[in-house]
């Protein structure tokens, strides 16, 4: 149902509108988060582009400052010829090695946003008054947070109207604003406000007479003023999308952005204000020309810093020999192509030369919801960009589901209205216990149970969604061929198959799911490796694939297990539902996976504390990480994520590729048509795009993209998101306790460098088939290079050959 796109979907204004909203990326809720590039939309146009734009209409920054690349240059991470290299392929830039550098002395100019209120603050005294700008969003944050409340409180107000009509209604009846902003007649003008949001977008463009040709820059800078819950709306025009629906909370949310300049604009009844907005909103172009002007200096700096990575990465693949897989493996295991998962497969390889590791996506191809018996709720299990299509379960009760059923009402009962105060006064002693006990003993509790759904029989595929149809088993054979097509285990099977997910372990952290498996939708990657070694250990299923010619011996086993990201301690499940599994083997495993542990800890343990060297103190040292409420950063998930490498493990697997990058198994010899390739490509490589850019732009600019301090988070409406202290706008991204170490950025902000060993011509039928994938290689949102013999970059020109990395270290 839409109130607005129904109404007039050819009307001028209305298109406008829309296209602004088109222009703000989703945000996922906390506990789902995933990462997004927040400028996804903007990705057909160069992002140089984009970010001058943004610069221009939202005080937005994309680069570092200067000192940071001033820094590099003095550390000697950035050298003379990689500049000289990026003047090179920039023709049109007419700079110097020194002229670059002298460019450092340069502070990057800022520009005021073209609003209204903007306008109208400057000139009141903001000395001793709050600026109408943060007062408005501040009420817009607090009314949202509101309204989309999603089971923090108790009685949910407006549920019958849509999202402009019951902010009207709230407006209306708030006095409280005009008081605290000194203008206590305001709301008067209150309730001049259209009722009909589409009224609402006409009269105010026409009172404030903004042109036609403004339009889309005025409402897409509305927007930007309250990008974290516009964000949030496009969340849920992207959930309605993947659904058939039609949403318009993000045109409703931009009238009632558009109503504030309205209100301010008939209060003062200021014309020559007026007049000075207009003028300063014409300007879009030149503010755009001026910003990319002032840039360019800088983006080559951040090109430089992207080649100095680069060269040191090809110089390893170049110069290190292929390590051959094992002829006839004893271990064979898939993790997801997560960057942590680099380190862990790197060490796990180091065990035994009959160790083959395989990296795929981490929600092992399987489309699914997770709905747990007897609960009406359900949870994603892939990707954001996909929809699901089957329902994984479990067939009998969980153990634990009578207790959650007590505990859900227990809660109710402390939130309801006549309990509350009773409760306070009655439970209050206890809860001062626990809240002591947490502090002076900290130990393991429910806060984010790593293992969701474990001591119970596998989860397995129960129906597709939205529907009680079955699934045929030639579906289930037809889903399982595909995902081992994926796996690219074709033939010479070990005798046990671990499928390893991963997830994070934490407490008191409202971003514990941006530390899960983003291919799982920010949940752990349990659920998946268990319902898909239940599909490949199915007697049934097997018989079929091995009448289909798949050569999976009667001894080979798929074990599901799950990599504790925090800990690095992997947990294997549902051994005794599966009597072909050689326990003798399993025991060596384990020793072999508790060596791999002991590595990645020691590995690790050099980003927290340089003086835990010894094993059982870095155990000690990480599990208390993991159940410290006071913890602020319990891990750093995917910080320093810079590559993704698509090719045969064997040409990366004598590399110690430092845990930054991703890696995905794919062999062009056993992908004729290129269709795994193909996906590939679409798919996972998007979804790093998006990790990629969530760390990017949360470094560059944290104040508009990251979620700021997280000791002054407080959560918005259940699982929305969160506000830094108790107002502002929503926050999206990731906290600064998430990035920087108090010291140095622990993450370092480079666009993705894509390397994949497969046919250039294969490649680019790919691009041109998927515009979308093309526009982010073309407009340089990532870099992409082809390995062969030679490594080449793909450019706007065709591929190029990559200039010697030992010209670089002259």
């Amino acid at each position: 149902m839409t109130t607005i796109t129904s109404a007039k979907e050819t009307s001028p204004i209305l298109i406008a509108a829309q296209q602004a909203c088109d222009l703000i990326a989703p945000v996922w809720p906390l506990d789902q988060f995933i990462a997004v590039n927040p400028w996804w939309s903007h990705s057909d146009q160069p992002l140089e582009d984009c970010i001058a734009t943004l610069t221009a209409r939202g005080r937005v920054s994309g680069l570092m400052p200067p000192d940071y690349y001033s820094q590099l240059w003095r550390q000697g991470h950035i050298k003379r010829p990689h500049l000289q290299h990026v003047i090179n392929q920039s023709p049109d830039a007419d700079f110097t090695p020194e002229t670059l550098l002298e460019a450092l002395e340069q502070q990057p100019k800022t520009y005021k946003t073209p609003l209204m209120t903007d306008t109208i603050d400057q000139h009141r005294n903001l000395v001793r008054l709050m600026p109408w700008q943060e007062e408005v969003t501040h009420q817009i944050s607090q009314f949202c947070g509101a309204f989309f409340d999603r089971g923090q409180a108790s009685w949910k107000p407006h549920q019958n109207e849509s999202l402009y009509a019951a902010w009207r209604h709230t407006l209306i009846g708030d006095k409280g604003i005009g008081l605290l902003m000194a203008e206590p007649d305001i709301y008067h003008t209150f309730r001049t406000l259209p009722e009909s949001p589409i009224a609402l977008l006409e009269t105010a463009l026409e009172e404030l007479a903004v042109p036609e040709a403004d339009w889309l820059v005025y409402c897409h800078s509305l927007l930007l003023s309250v990008k974290g819950w516009a964000a949030w709306c496009s969340y849920l025009g992207w959930q309605a999308d993947l659904k058939g629906d039609q949403d318009d909370h993000s045109l409703q949310l931009l009238c009632i952005r558009l109503a504030w300049e309205l209100i301010l604009f008939r209060h003062y009844d200021d014309k020559q204000a007026r007049q000075r907005f207009l003028q300063h909103l014409a300007k879009d172009q030149w503010r755009q020309q001026s910003a990319r002007q002032q840039q360019q200096a800088l983006w080559l700096w951040q090109e430089a810093m992207e080649y100095a990575f680069q060269s040191q990465l090809i110089a390893k693949l170049n110069n290190t020999p292929e390590k051959k897989p094992a002829p006839a493996p004893k271990l064979q295991a898939a993790f997801c192509i997560d960057v942590r998962s680099e380190v862990y497969r790197r060490h796990l390889e180091a065990q035994n030369d009959d160790i083959q590791t395989i990296g795929f996506a981490g929600f092992f191809g399987l489309p699914v919801n997770y709905k747990p018996n007897e609960t009406p709720y359900v949870r994603p299990q892939l990707p954001g960009l996909l929809a699901p299509q089957y329902t994984v379960g479990h067939r009998e009760m969980r153990s634990d589901e009578h207790k959650q059923r007590l505990l859900q009402s227990w809660r109710q009962f402390k939130k309801g209205a006549p309990s509350a105060f009773t409760f306070v006064e009655s439970a209050g002693l206890f809860y001062a216990y626990k809240l002591l006990k947490k502090t002076l003993f900290p130990g393991h509790g429910d806060n984010h149970p790593i293992n969701g759904c474990t001591q119970v029989s596998p989860p397995q595929l129960l129906h597709r969604c939205n529907s009680d149809q079955t699934i045929e088993l030639s579906e289930k054979v037809q889903l399982a061929e595909s995902i081992l097509t994926g796996l690219g285990l074709l033939e010479n099977f070990a005798p046990v198959v671990l499928l390893v997910g991963h997830g994070s372990q934490s407490h008191n952290n409202p971003h514990a799911a941006a530390l899960d498996c983003g291919a799982c939708c920010g949940q752990t990657g349990e659920v998946n490796s268990r319902a898909l070694a239940h599909l490949l250990n199915d007697s049934q299923v097997r018989d079929e694939l091995s009448n289909k010619g798949w050569a999976i011996p009667d001894t080979t086993c798929f074990v599901p297990a799950l990599h504790n990201t925090t800990t690095d301690e992997v947990s294997l499940f549902d051994q005794q539902h599966y009597p072909q599994l050689d326990h003798k083997l399993i025991t060596e495993i384990r020793s072999w996976l508790d060596r791999a542990s002991a590595g990645c800890r020691l590995e690790r343990m050099h980003s927290f504390d340089h003086k835990v060297t010894h094993s059982d103190k870095q155990v000690r040292a990480l599990i208390k990480r993991s159940y410290d409420w006071s913890q602020v950063r319990p891990e750093w998930g995917l910080a320093n994520n810079a590559c993704f490498i698509i090719a045969p493990r064997s040409r990366t697997a004598a590399i110690n590729l430092e845990g930054r990058s991703f890696l995905h198994d794919y062999n062009a010899a056993k992908d004729p048509d290129f269709s795994l390739l193909e996906l590939i490509l679409t798919a996972p490589m998007l979804v790093t795009h998006w990790i990629n850019f969530q760390y990017y732009a949360s470094v560059v600019d944290n104040p508009n993209y990251g979620s700021g301090n997280k000791v002054l988070h407080n959560v918005v409406g259940g699982n929305i998101g969160v506000f830094e202290g108790n107002g502002g706008d929503l926050r999206t991204g990731l906290s600064l306790q998430s990035l920087h170490d108090g010291n140095q950025w622990m993450h370092q902000p480079l666009r993705l460098s894509v390397f994949v060993q497969a046919p250039q011509d294969a490649i680019d039928r790919i691009l041109e088939k998927h515009p979308h994938v093309r526009q982010l290689v073309d407009n340089q949102w990532l870099y992409l290079f082809s390995l062969g013999e030679q490594i080449e970059q793909r450019t706007k020109a065709g591929w190029q050959a990559m200039p010697s990395p030992e010209q670089d270290n002259a």
